[in-house]
This record gives structure tokens, sequence and C-alpha cells, in this order.
């Protein structure tokens, strides 16, 4: 099995992603109540039990041990399959990659509790920025005992303003790259599913380190 990608960035650019189709072969289709709480009494020995209504008791009210927000989060969104061709598992392997190369980089992709809101971001002084994985096409053909396998994913990255706000498109701030991937395999359902997962993995792989990662370290530090 050998594997071939190309790559390429379009910053400060709104693109329209056109819903791809995914071509196949002519061969055969191969689908890949309440909560007690003690509280003291006023004599030292003794104490006794208040029931809060679980409606009024709210974690994320509690700051005590809570970590301090980052001062920068990357908000990586679920992948999206244009063509619906990929197995859940497989969608949610993609975020995952991009998630975790982002924080082996150093890049917050956590925050406290809930996701933040606008006012969240805003009294803490954050910044945020949201990534978002797309399968934009995926190839599956058959030559005998040999497929070949070939996909395209596209990232987009921009500011975000949290969960109430959405992303916003600013010049030098929003970048689409994408990542091409090609793989060979054999035509048994394992091999094929096998060459998918090894396609997608390395495209996406490939464009979270090699273009994802150094976009952020230049919008990252400027304001």
């Amino acid at each position: 099995m050998h594997l071939l990608w190309r790559s390429y960035v379009v910053i400060g650019a709104v693109l329209a992603m056109p819903a791809l189709g995914c071509a196949r072969s002519r061969g055969p289709a191969r689908t890949v109540p309440s909560v007690a709480i003690a509280a003291p009494s006023p004599a030292p020995s003794a104490s006794r039990m208040v029931t809060i209504p679980l409606a009024e008791f709210r974690a994320d009210a509690i700051e005590i041990g809570d970590e301090p927000p980052p001062s920068v989060l990357i908000h990586v969104e679920p992948a999206v399959d244009l063509g619906h061709e990929l197995p859940v598992a497989l969608g949610a392997r993609v975020s995952t990659i991009v998630e975790d190369t982002l924080h082996h980089t150093g890049y917050a992709t956590r925050w406290p509790g809930r996701l933040p809101t606008a006012r969240d971001l805003d009294l803490r002084g954050a910044r945020a920025f949201v990534v978002v994985p797309t399968l934009t096409n995926l190839e599956i053909t058959h030559h005998g005992s040999r497929v070949d396998i070939a996909c395209t994913f596209v990232v987009r990255i921009s500011p975000w303003s949290g969960t109430d706000g959405g992303e916003r498109w600013e010049a030098n701030q929003t970048a689409s790259a994408s990542a091409s991937a090609r793989t060979t395999s054999g035509p048994r359902d394992h091999q094929l599913r096998a060459g998918v997962q090894t396609c997608v993995e390395s495209a996406v792989e490939h464009v979270a380190t090699r273009q994802v990662v150094p976009f952020l370290g230049r919008v990252a530090r400027s304001r």
C-alpha cells in the first residue's frame, strides 16, 4: 500500500464549498428528583440535611477547583461528511485527530464546564477560533484485484464568538485549508475499510499539521 497527498491553504477568503458527490466505479458497491447536602447547624456537634431541588443545583456555578479558562480556545466542530460515505466511528475519529494535533502542539481545545458563550469569552478576555473539518470527496475505483482510493478534506478556520455568537468571517483571520490523499487496497470488504481509513486519517493529519497549526500560530498571536 502506498500513499500520496497534496494540500493548499487559502487565507482571508470566503469560500463557497459545493456539495461534491462521491464517485464510485461501476464495480460492486461497498459502503464502507433532588440532591441532599449536609449543612452545619448552630451546634457544633449536630448537623441537619437540607434538600435542594436539582433544578437549582448547577454544577457549572461551582468554581472551586475549576481549571482556569484558556486565553485562546480552539473549538473543533464534528466532522462534516458531504457525501455521507464515512462510517460514524471514522467520522468521529476525524475530529479527534484534529483536536489531538492541536492539543499536542500547545493549543487549548477545552473550556472548563460547558462551551463558552460570547459573554463568557468577553468576561475572561479570551479569544476563540472554530475549526471545521469537511470530507468533500471520496472516490473508490476497482481495477480487478486492486482498489484505488482517493479522498479530499477541507478544514475551515475562523474566529468564533461562542455558542450564541457563531463564527465570524474576518480578513486575515479566516482560512480554508485542503489536503488530498490516495492509497490502494485489496477488493475484500475488510481491506477496503482499512484503505478508506488510511486515506482519510493521512489527509486529515497532513492538513492539520502542515496547514491548520501554522495558520493558528499566526492569527492567535495577532490582535
